[in-house]
């Protein structure tokens, strides 16, 4: 395993993020908690250090899931990580209750990390009110040991990220950002490094395959890059990307099964031959071909899933419309939509704009889940 040095502790290239566990139901929140075990267990044999959870993972399950199974493990064995549900404004208030019971759900008396999720334009007045006493507290938790290393994340404007830290800088020591090269002009993810860098933030990388959506890439492409890399898989392209990326300091997977687990580990196992220019100008050449101005930029965070009527798994639907724009063909997609309740079709969206209120990345969900019902109709 490759480690990178921040203030002198060694933290795995390779982070394990808590989002998708592996589920045993047809919720999100029916963890598979034997295999999750066994995924942490072997994560931690092969030398991963970092693992990552939330509030709102798995509908609360992961936290305590993962508190569990480290707890069995030295403590000076691992890096946890947690957030503050800052994406959600009714969280605000909440701030002193949801961190202790964040602590006992993980079964530590402190956070090696801890992390404010998603400052973006949808939150940043809360943050700067007079009357939100969010930064204090975590600052005076800080003070007491119980946080050992305060940092944010973000996917927001520039400006929104600038504003943020020319108030609160001085207690933020890192920065998350969803980077991988398909976002690097998509989502001017570039613009974030850049700034981030010049302010002297190292970065926390998520979201380095896009949801599993770099690993599916036309055969043409994958062709092309074989040219170069013979022996290198789609996913080990987009890792070598973020890891070629100055200042990332941990890449964090959202790892779902103990195959997936075994073939990021592999990847990340050596010392690693980073992405010479020509190799980097490959990919976004990629990119501006045949991606940029066909995908939804959705992030799947899951806040719109808890606000939707119907309950419907808004990320994996994009993920399919995704699919099918990159290819233009239902072959890949008609599998999965089979495999999708009646009453979980995007037909059943009614358009009430719930979902968009709080989505991150102000996307259109309703008209996208109209399209793509006319699209998948004669499949229905």
């Amino acid at each position: 395993m490759i480690y990178n040095d921040f203030k002198g502790l060694m933290i795995s290239d390779l982070g394990f993020d808590t989002r998708r566990l592996p589920l045993c139901g047809e919720t999100d929140s029916e963890i598979d908690e034997l295999q999750t075990e066994e995924m942490i267990d072997y994560a931690l044999a092969h030398g991963i250090n970092y693992f990552e959870t939330a509030w709102n993972y798995h509908c609360g399950n992961a936290a305590p899931l993962l508190g569990k199974v480290l707890s069995k493990h030295s403590r000076e064995s691992f890096f946890i990580a947690n957030k503050f549900p800052g994406d959600d404004l009714k969280n605000m208030p909440r701030y002193e209750y949801i961190f202790e019971k964040q602590l006992e759900d993980c079964c530590v008396d402190h956070f090696d990390f801890y992390i404010l999720q998603n400052v973006d334009e949808l939150n940043i007045e809360s943050y700067l009110s007079s009357n939100n006493h969010v930064m204090d507290y975590l600052i005076e938790q800080k003070e007491k040991d119980r946080i050992r290393h305060l940092g944010m994340h973000t996917n927001g404007k520039l400006t929104t990220i600038e504003r943020f830290l020319n108030v609160f800088g001085d207690q933020i020591e890192f920065a998350e950002i969803q980077l991988n090269y398909l976002d690097w002009t998509l989502l001017d993810a570039k613009g974030r490094v850049e700034y981030l860098r010049k302010r002297g933030l190292p970065i926390w990388a998520t979201g380095p395959l896009r949801n599993g959506q770099l690993t599916r890439i036309e055969s043409s492409y994958e062709d092309m890059l074989k040219m170069f890399r013979p022996n290198e898989t789609p996913a080990g392209w987009a890792y070598r990307f973020v890891q070629s990326t100055a200042a990332v300091k941990t890449i964090l997977s959202g790892i779902s099964s103990l195959e997936q687990l075994k073939a990021d580990i592999k990847i990340f196992e050596n010392d690693i031959t980073l992405l010479n220019g020509k190799e980097a100008a490959i990919l976004l050449t990629l990119v501006n071909d045949a991606l940029s101005n066909k995908l939804v930029n959705c992030t799947g965070c899951r806040n719109c899933t808890e606000y939707c009527r119907h309950r419907l798994d808004i990320p994996a639907l994009i993920d399919l419309y995704n699919e099918f724009k990159l290819t233009n063909s239902t072959e890949f997609i008609t599998r999965p939509w089979s495999s999708i309740p009646n009453d979980k079709l995007p037909s059943q969206c009614v358009g009430c704009g719930a979902c968009e209120k709080v989505c991150p990345r102000h996307i259109k969900v309703s008209s996208i889940m109209k399209e793509f019902s006319e699209i998948m109709a004669p499949y229905m």
